[in-house]
């Protein structure tokens, strides 16, 4: 993680916690052998989620990890309740405080012991740049391209406007403020065009254009998300990428440069809350990820 950013991740994590609608305290009354979903205390996509499905009136059943690390809730019932759930979505991404490496290690393997589960696998790239840009390079493709890209030292980009990918998360950065940068740096060059963010689970593709003058809007904000179409080819090689990377579920980031799209990373996690417009009662992401934690077609 850049110096750069991990202040600006801490103080997120940090107003998360204290504004999110939080899980749970009373673990004896969430619902049995309902959708299980695991994260981080504060987890906005999770709190998404599970308001959006309580407020119909459908079971799930939602924990964080610290409830376990705290001893709040014992890992044989944890082990328990995973085991029941029809399905498991777990929202991985905590870090050492919120549990430490083994902990995560055995949750992950409650997890992937279970038929239906769905998260960030192992066999994802993404956590590596320089690795994801090669894994996305090597999977066959129809229509979508790579931006051109460029490994070097942080020196050699003074002065240019990069998007730096040498370690994850990865913004779009000015090349005078690399001096916290870990080298060498991963860059990739600036497209102009419509921006789409698009979300692939289980073979179905979820397309939002993000419309914004911002140079990178999940910065600066300012932001309109409409919903929008892609053609067959362009959602196969989608679908064809966010499996390559062993995913059920993904977020992927492109720029449509006339008639060419380029994908720009592959989210193993994605947080979809923001972008899924859709309402409850058409298909959306989150009534989709409801039916398929539900094991329903």
């Amino acid at each position: 993680m850049t110096v750069l950013f991990r202040d600006g991740w801490v103080d997120r994590m940090r107003r998360a916690r204290q504004s999110e609608e939080a899980p749970p305290a009373d673990f004896g009354a969430q619902a049995t052998g309902a959708p299980f979903v695991i994260s981080v205390s504060g987890d906005p996509t999770a709190a998404a989620f599970h308001k959006r499905v309580t407020e119909r009136g459908l079971p799930l059943r939602w924990v964080t990890i610290e409830a376990v690390a705290e001893g709040r809730l014992p890992l044989a019932v944890l082990a328990e309740w995973i085991a029941a759930a029809p399905g498991v979505y777990i929202r991985d991404g905590w870090s050492a405080d919120a549990g430490g490496h083994a902990l995560r290690a055995v949750v992950a393997a409650l997890c992937d012991a279970h038929p239906n589960v769905i998260r960030a696998e192992e066999r994802s790239t993404n956590w590596c740049k320089p690795l994801h840009v090669a894994a996305l390079a090597a999977v066959p493709r129809r229509v979508v391209q790579l931006p051109p890209t460029l490994m070097t030292t942080r020196h050699a980009l003074a002065g240019r406007v990069i998007k730096n990918c040498s370690s994850a998360p990865s913004f779009v950065l000015d090349g005078d403020t690399l001096s916290g940068v870990a080298e060498p740096v991963l860059s990739q060059a600036r497209l102009r065009g419509r921006e789409l963010r698009v979300h692939v689970l289980d073979g179905v593709c979820f397309a939002v254009e993000v419309v914004t003058t911002a140079l990178d809007y999940r910065k600066e904000g300012g932001a309109e998300m409409r919903p929008a179409a892609i053609d067959a080819a362009l959602a196969a090689d989608l679908c064809d990428l966010t499996e390559a990377e062993g995913l059920r579920f993904s977020g992927i980031d492109l720029i449509l440069t006339g008639e060419r799209p380029f994908v720009i990373e592959v989210n193993p996690m994605p947080g979809y809350h923001g972008y899924d417009l859709a309402p409850w009662g058409e298909e959306s992401i989150t009534t989709r990820l409801y039916n398929r934690l539900s094991r329903v077609p």
